[in-house]
């Protein structure tokens, strides 16, 4: 009998222990969240029953206040004197507990925080916030010394070329910023990466992304000045500078810049520039060599001889 009563307790509270416990430990985190979702409907219940218990309490709470408080009440609070006042209760500002009535348990919330952990990992970089949702699955975790495990985020500063791949190791997040040798940057981070001993060492795969990205930052940098330079120098000679001006001048630029670097051959990475004039050296050693080639050899021995050409009587 006792038994029979335990079991129908269960089914009717449809316990959230007993359904977890039956399923596999290994399931999508999907399949598990509807586990969760099925299995505490009688909790949920009784949780969204005392959110609302409880906020009709603050409200009442809040009206008592309005009908009582003075105009200006003070209160202390550690290292200061702050005071409350009466029209904070007026109606116009809801009191409400900050709880949310749809997660019943930090279990609920922890596998929530690993569903986002798991989209995150199938999206492209840069979409999630990575640090917010590990200080999120840390915080339903209730885990401890969270500002130890997970330091306030280190702001870049502009460093020279090699302090910013050493800074990229350490795993400190490294920037472009505006009047930087950018051109130093790219040829030093770039030659770093086409090293065999360095950059293209396997040690060495996990700093590749973040030194590349700094890369296309630096050249995007130094096309932004570039552009920037021949666009005021081109709006000073306007007196009359409207939206449309400003981006016919910025277009003008684009092309002047173009224009420029074509002319110049610095068009596309470091290591294509070096290999572009080092084709350009050999092609002209070639020309050269095949131009001397014939003053160097020695002459025919009919060359040497002396014709006489008779015309024909």
């Amino acid at each position: 009998m006792l038994g029979f009563v335990t079991q129908a307790g269960q089914k009717f509270a449809d316990s959230t222990e007993q359904i977890v416990s039956e399923a596999a430990s290994y399931g999508p985190v999907g399949t598990t969240m509807a586990l969760l979702e099925a299995s505490s409907k009688f909790f949920s219940a009784i949780h969204k029953r005392l959110h609302k218990a409880q906020r009709d309490e603050f409200r009442i709470l809040a009206r008592i206040d309005y009908d009582y408080l003075p105009s200006e009440y003070p209160y202390d609070v550690p290292y200061e004197s702050r005071n409350i006042f009466k029209s904070d209760f007026d109606g116009r500002v809801d009191v409400i507990p900050v709880s949310d009535p749809n997660i019943p348990s930090n279990a609920h919330r922890l596998m929530i925080a690993q569903m986002a952990m798991q989209m995150a990992q199938q999206s492209p970089p840069g979409m999630f916030n990575l640090e917010a949702l590990n200080r999120t699955i840390l915080n339903a975790a209730n885990m401890p010394n969270m500002e130890e495990i997970l330091p306030p985020k280190k702001k870049p500063q502009p460093l020279d070329p090699i302090s910013d791949i050493m800074a990229a190791t350490k795993g400190v997040p490294i920037a472009a910023f505006p009047g930087q040798n950018h051109d130093a940057h790219v040829q030093v981070k770039g030659a770093y990466l086409q090293d065999p001993l360095n950059g293209k060492n396997p040690a060495m795969q996990r700093i590749k992304p973040v030194l590349e990205a700094n890369i296309q930052e630096h050249m995007v940098h130094k096309y932004q000045e570039q552009v920037n330079g021949v666009a005021k120098a081109t709006l000073e000679q306007i007196p009359q500078q409207t939206p449309e001006v400003m981006e016919a001048v910025m277009a003008y630029a684009a092309q002047q810049v173009l224009n420029a670097n074509q002319a110049t051959g610095q068009v596309g990475s470091p290591e294509q520039h070096w290999s572009y004039w080092n084709r350009r050296r050999l092609n002209l050693n070639n020309i050269n060599y095949n131009w001397m080639l014939p003053r160097m050899l020695p002459k025919p021995h009919w060359m040497h001889r002396n014709f006489n050409w008779k015309k024909p009587s």
